[in-house]
């Protein structure tokens, strides 16, 4: 994306500069961080740059596989002049205070007419990435419905289901998110006359609650279940599961954000985080982490994100007031 990452090392960068130039330091020290690899986009881990800084990363996690090259992260790391050996023995940060500014990357913000919002905590994630539906290829116009294994229409069995389930959920007043990330079908054998045979997809399962995760998870298993009852020749293989917890960030940093929002604008909307963050993973490893949203338009993950660099601006003039006015030096 446009801003995606990009605008909360600009915050960090206009934050330390503007204590530079006024020529006072703030009430406590401050470190500009940018780390790598918080999207689990190419390997199946998360949060792989701040986790190795925190000295959390499993050694495990090195051999995880790119999922084009199919090569290692170790092997990656090797290639651009990394030592992934020194990963493992890494002494990790100092405990302290983080907080990481970054765009909204839904329409909440923009809807509402608000420039930016205090982050009260960042939802888990449940994924499979590489789950497949196996069938039978056959003719389009000589196999009869009740010979079929269609792969396609019973992956449309399980979208409808989970879609049920979703708002089942949200009925309920709990937290879910589900998504079908990638969903192919085109496999080189696959033609127009043919009853498709096999389909690859991925799953995405996002709440701020640990026990919702496992419940969906638990309830997947027995839709897939009465589908392969249903269509015999259906077999569904899930692949490996990967996942991150959901965090409820800093109580302490929330008020002191709050209160510096008061003195310098007006109250903040406060909202929950779909996406995961850098911030998860600090305030896994006992840091107090707290998060600021900033207005975003046009959606996220792609170059059309559109961010007013005066809503930023704002953003950053509470994280400056907040720390001039600290009386705790931390």
């Amino acid at each position: 994306g446009a801003y995606d990452g990009t605008a909360g090392v600009a915050a960090a960068v206009a934050l330390a500069a503007w204590f530079v130039e006024r020529g006072q330091p703030p009430q406590a020290d401050l470190i500009v961080t940018v780390t790598r690899a918080e999207e689990s986009v190419w390997f199946p881990v998360s949060y792989a740059g701040s986790r190795m800084a925190l000295g959390r990363l499993h050694p495990e996690e090195l051999e995880a596989r790119r999922r084009d090259t199919g090569r290692t992260l170790a092997e990656h790391m090797r290639e651009q002049g990394f030592d992934p050996d020194a990963i493992r023995g890494l002494t990790p940060l100092r405990k302290g205070r983080f907080v990481e500014v970054h765009i909204e990357q839904g329409p909440v913000l923009s809807a509402a007419g608000d420039t930016f919002a205090l982050v009260t905590g960042i939802r888990g994630g449940l994924r499979y990435r590489t789950a497949q539906i196996h069938g039978a290829w056959a003719h389009s116009g000589a196999a009869p419905r009740a010979a079929r294994a269609d792969s396609v229409f019973a992956f449309a069995d399980l979208v409808t289901a989970l879609d049920s389930d979703w708002a089942e959920t949200l009925a309920r007043g709990e937290d879910l998110a589900v998504t079908f990330g990638i969903v192919d079908a085109a496999s080189p054998v696959h033609a127009m006359a043919k009853v498709p045979g096999e389909l690859g997809f991925c799953l995405d399962l996002r709440s701020d609650d640990k026990a919702i995760l496992e419940r969906t998870d638990a309830k997947l298993a027995i839709r897939i279940a009465g589908i392969e009852a249903q269509r015999p020749g259906i077999q569904f293989a899930l692949g490996p599961q990967s996942h991150s917890m959901p965090v409820q960030l800093s109580a302490v940093l929330l008020e002191g954000l709050r209160q510096a929002a008061l003195a310098l604008y007006r109250p903040l909307p406060e909202m929950l985080s779909g996406g995961g963050h850098d911030a998860a993973a600090f305030a896994a490893a006992g840091w107090d982490a707290a998060m600021l949203f900033v207005r975003n338009e046009h959606g996220s993950h792609n170059p059309d994100e559109a961010m007013h660099p005066q809503d930023l601006a704002e953003a950053v003039a509470v994280l400056a007031h907040w720390l001039d006015h600290k009386q705790d030096g931390n």
